[in-house]
């Protein structure tokens, strides 16, 4: 679990983020959403401490971030996971190399149990047979697998994927997501994601948290949204016809 508790953010005395609190719970997909500029992404390296606040707190489990040591910090950098947007792979490393790789670093494992842990996650993400490639001889979602691959071989508490799903078709990007939310309820991780992607909010979105303007504008989950009466969510999730008539088609559904 991973509990915001009033955090604000700002860039030469500019405000971005305006505290901002909610939990975003363990073995949940826990989605993060708003229009370019809402403070998404200022979230997210807050969440990952890669930008302090300037007010509040961030807890992991229930420890406090900002009061963390230098070494309980290192602890729980290695507990964390990352899915980057462009997967973020090395490209001179096979994609068994690439997902060895966490492991070589940051554990002291040899190296038959770093391949035979990294060949146990290739599998459950379904990348057999292609252990021995390139990321230039692989296709965009096959790359999105090994990212996910490498983000889990040390078994993190926690996963953060940053719009897991760019760049990939529709349908692609379907199987990405199931493969996430599968992992979260495996492994009974606590994952949070940030994405514009309106078919991962109905797919995967356990929990969604909407912001606007640097603050929390919503949240709730994906049957949530379709009955909500808040008219900036549902402008920014209900922009195009498609998903109008979608949410047309539920309410009446469920009216009935």
């Amino acid at each position: 679990m991973i509990k915001v508790k009033n955090i604000s953010k700002e860039f030469d005395k500019s405000p971005v983020l305006k505290g901002i609190s909610t939990i975003f719970e363990k073995g949940k997909t826990n989605l993060i959403i708003g229009q370019s500029g809402s403070g998404k992404t200022v979230f997210l390296k807050c969440l990952l401490g890669l930008f302090e606040t300037n007010s509040g707190q961030i807890f992991f489990e229930n420890s406090p971030i900002n009061l963390m040591t230098t070494k309980e910090r290192t602890v729980l950098r290695q507990e964390i996971g990352m899915v980057f947007q462009g997967s973020a792979l090395f490209d001179s490393m096979t994609v068994e190399e690439n997902i060895m790789f966490p492991m070589q670093m940051f554990t002291k494992k040899d190296d038959d149990e770093v391949r035979e842990r990294a060949n146990q996650v290739i599998k459950r993400v379904n990348l057999i047979n292609a252990n021995e490639k390139y990321p230039d001889e692989i296709s965009g979602g096959m790359k999105k697998r090994v990212a996910i691959a490498r983000s889990i071989v040390m078994n993190p508490k926690y996963l953060f994927c940053d719009e897991p799903n760019s760049g990939l078709d529709p349908k692609t990007a379907i199987l990405i997501d199931n493969l996430i939310q599968e992992i979260t309820e495996e492994y009974n991780i606590t994952t949070v994601i940030n994405t514009h992607d309106m078919n991962s909010v109905m797919e995967i979105g356990e929990k969604i948290v909407f912001l606007l303007n640097g603050k929390k504008a919503w949240e709730g989950s994906n049957k949530d949204i379709f009955n909500t009466d808040n008219e900036a969510v549902s402008n920014f999730v209900y922009s195009s016809d498609l998903f109008k008539e979608v949410r047309k088609m539920y309410l009446k559904k469920n009216k009935s």
